[in-house]
Order: structure tokens, then C-alpha cells, then sequence
């Protein structure tokens, strides 16, 4: 009998609902159940420890102590992850921090902070933004490129003065559009850092602005006047790579960007209603293009020179046509006339607005509305009005290429009823 009550006494009282101090142990721990409402169950065998349990279920440890006449909770662990005896340890350690000033939290945000180099925020900017491979392999050549001495330092570490100094030096030795480029390249990265990580202060990037020592950057404006188009459209019947004739061709008559043309495959080449979709563009939406009569001759030349097991429109020895500036050499040789890819898409551009209305050159060119309202919501012009502009453009293109040659027929289309 004695015995038993021996044993009576020594067993430990449950823990009643509603109870919110008493002295923690495994047993009363593990029989805590979730309520509607999360709640706390605070530890007498170490004050300022508490264990809080969710409606989930889930238990965590952590410290409750009134600094500067504020209720502070910081958490120790998970219940499931650390010991009652490691949770009082690491209680009293932060209970010791506390009464000796120091802010636990803001400590672990600092030790956080100098983890997060220039090299961990790429990494995660590029994991996490939904750029594309170019964009993404752009931002590694010039951050990791021009910035290479950067890379393993914590960015709370880059002081305005290190980009004052790096910015006046790139500029010196690689060019001012490079240096541009990479600081706001770099100025992107950090603060994304800063708002994803919850780091403190702004980028020091900023400073650039601040001291107004960005170069000035005028936007490009090149393109063939109407009086350089018939020379030009002659050289390119001298251009030794046809698949880089009818590639520079088709730029000019379509307006398309030069990795929009280069990755044409003929599977987005729709015959059946001469259209063609341009799924890769700059701003992610995708373009529905008619095939003018012009273009259907440049594609039909293509179609019959087609690779087996290729579906690229302009075909080159990585798949896709990349080998363009041998002949853009060989026509300003040939002409004089100096032009890029993209040249060509201004070109077209530039003399289209003079020729059909603005809302369809911008449809046209996929460019977005911007804070237009009026084109973002009412003016969206049809797919006939589309087509009829498409094929007045190629074809007064095609009388400043080709003056002499007859009147261009409109391609043939379906149309739907």
C-alpha cells in the first residue's frame, strides 16, 4: 500500500486546460493538444522559456521577455528538433544577450546579412527572376566579368565609395556603355537582395545618381534612308551565304527582331491562313505576324532548301542562323552603307508610320502599350486592318528595293466567315 502511494506521488499532474505556467517536461509536451487558437504554455523551471502550439499541431520553443516596455518573442527551435534541456540552454543564453543590450533578432539579421555575397545574389536573381537565357547569361559576363573582385564580398560590405571608384574605372578602361550596363546590372541584383532577404539600407549604387555621373546615353537611331534601300537590296544578291541574304531580307520586310527571325521555325509558319507566330519575343507575348506576299517568297525559297530533321526557317550550323555579319560586311564593302541587324527593324519602323496608322506599327512590332490607354484597352486593331498594313509596307518596300519591278500581288489567305 505504501508503495503504491509512493508511486501516486511521484507521477506528474496533467496539465490543465487553459493552464499557461508550470514546470515543462517531455510527457506534459507531447501531450499538449492543438486548439482553435494558437497559445502558450510558459516554463517555471526556466522563466522566460515558453512553448507555443499551433492549430497544425506544430510546437515551438521560444524566449518571451518585456524589453523596453515591449512584449519580445524570439524563437528557439522546433519542438521536434531540439531537446527541452537544449531549449532552456539556448533560452538563457538569449535571456543573457537581452539583459546585456544585445538584440538577438537583429544579431542573427547581421550574421544573415554578411552570408549574402555578390555571388549568392546572382545566383538567387537568376534563379528566381524569369529572364531569359540570354538576359541571364548578359548579367553573368558583366557582373561576373567587370566585377569579378566583388563576387565573395557581403553586399552590406560594397560601400558607395567602392562603386564610385570601380564605376570611374570601368568607364576608363572598358567604355561608358559598359560601365552603365554593369552597375545596373549589379544595382538590379542588390536590391532584389534587399527585398527578398529583408536587408537593411539601400544599394550603393544609388550614389551614381546621387553624384549624376551615369553617361548619357543617346538612343540608337540608325536606319537605311529610302535612297539607300535599292543599292542595298541589290548587294545582298552578291552575298555569298543565301541563307544570310534571305535572313537580312526577310528582317527588313518583317520588321522582326533578329532572334525572333533566327528562331522562326517552319512549324509556327502557318500556310493555310499566311500567318506566321513568333513565340520567343522580348516582351513574352507572343506575335501573330501575316506572311506578306514579299515574305511567302523569301519562305518558299527556304521551304525548298529545307534540312531533314531541321526545323529552323534560316538554318545554320548550330541549328539556328547565327552567322550574319560576314554578309552585313560584305553589302556595306559593297554599298558603303553601315547597318546592323537590328538597323533593318528601324528601317522598317521608320518608314511604316509614314504609311499605315500608328496603333497597327505598334501591333506590328509587338511593342507594348505602355501607359497608353487608349491602345492598351480600346484601339486594338483587327487582323484583316493587320494584314492590310503589313502588305502596304513590304510592298512600297519592296518599290524602293526594287523600283523597276512589277506590282506586288497581295499573298493569298483564308479568311474565316
Amino acid at each position: 500500500m505504501a508503495g503504491n502511494c509512493c508511486q501516486v506521488a511521484t507521477q506528474e499532474r496533467p496539465v490543465l486546460p487553459g493552464e499557461k505556467n508550470l514546470r515543462l517536461t517531455l510527457k506534459r509536451l507531447t501531450a499538449l493538444e492543438p486548439a482553435p487558437q494558437r497559445y502558450e504554455v510558459r516554463d517555471t523551471g526556466q522563466p522566460g522559456l515558453a512553448l507555443r502550439v499551433y492549430p497544425t499541431g506544430h510546437k515551438a520553443y521560444c524566449v518571451v521577455k518585456g524589453v523596453d516596455g515591449q512584449g519580445r518573442r524570439i524563437k528557439v527551435g522546433d519542438f521536434s528538433d531540439i531537446t527541452l534541456e537544449e531549449a532552456r540552454q539556448h533560452a538563457k543564453r538569449l535571456l543573457g544577450q537581452l539583459a546585456n543590450g544585445i538584440d538577438p533578432l537583429q544579431a542573427r539579421r547581421q550574421a544573415r546579412a554578411q552570408s549574402i555575397t555578390l555571388r549568392t545574389a546572382l545566383a538567387d536573381y537568376l534563379k528566381l527572376r524569369p529572364l531569359k537565357p540570354g538576359t541571364q547569361a548578359n548579367y553573368r559576363r558583366f557582373i561576373a566579368g567587370h566585377l569579378s573582385a566583388w563576387l565573395d564580398r557581403p553586399l552590406l560590405g560594397i560601400t558607395e565609395r567602392d562603386v564610385l571608384r570601380r564605376f570611374q574605372a570601368l568607364s576608363e578602361q572598358s567604355g561608358p556603355i559598359c560601365a552603365n550596363l554593369t552597375f545596373r546590372m549589379m544595382n538590379a541584383v542588390i536590391n532584389f537582395a534587399l527585398a527578398t532577404q529583408g536587408l537593411p539600407g539601400d544599394s550603393p549604387v544609388k550614389v551614381l545618381s546621387r553624384a549624376k555621373v551615369w553617361h548619357r546615353q543617346a538612343p540608337r537611331t540608325r536606319c537605311l534612308s529610302p535612297s539607300e534601300l535599292h543599292p542595298w537590296w541589290n548587294a545582298t544578291r552578291t552575298v555569298s551565304n543565301p541563307v544570310a541574304r534571305d535572313y537580312l531580307r526577310f528582317l527588313l520586310l518583317t520588321g522582326l527582331r533578329r532572334t525572333e527571325a533566327a528562331r522562326l521555325r517552319w512549324p509556327c509558319v502557318h500556310w493555310d491562313d499566311a500567318t506566321l507566330t513568333i513565340t520567343d519575343t522580348k516582351n513574352g507575348k507572343p506575335l501573330l505576324l501575316p506572311i506578306t506576299a514579299p515574305a511567302a517568297a523569301i519562305l518558299r525559297d527556304r521551304a525548298a532548301l529545307r534540312i531533314q530533321g531541321n526545323d529552323f526557317v534560316f538554318t545554320g550550323d548550330k541549328a539556328e542562323f547565327t552567322s550574319v555579319q560576314s554578309a552585313i560586311d560584305q553589302i556595306t564593302e559593297a554599298t558603303g552603307i553601315a547597318f546592323s541587324s537590328h538597323d533593318l527593324r528601324r528601317t522598317w519602323a521608320s518608314l511604316a508610320q509614314d504609311w499605315i496608322p500608328y496603333p497597327q506599327v505598334k501591333a506590328l512590332l509587338n511593342h507594348s502599350a505602355g501607359g497608353d490607354i487608349t491602345l492598351l484597352h480600346y484601339a486594338h486593331p483587327s487582323r484583316e486592318q493587320l494584314r492590310t498594313a503589313a502588305e502596304t509596307v513590304a510592298a512600297r518596300l519592296m518599290h524602293l528595293c526594287e523600283p523597276a519591278s512589277a506590282e506586288v500581288i497581295p499573298f493569298p489567305h483564308r479568311t474565316n466567315s
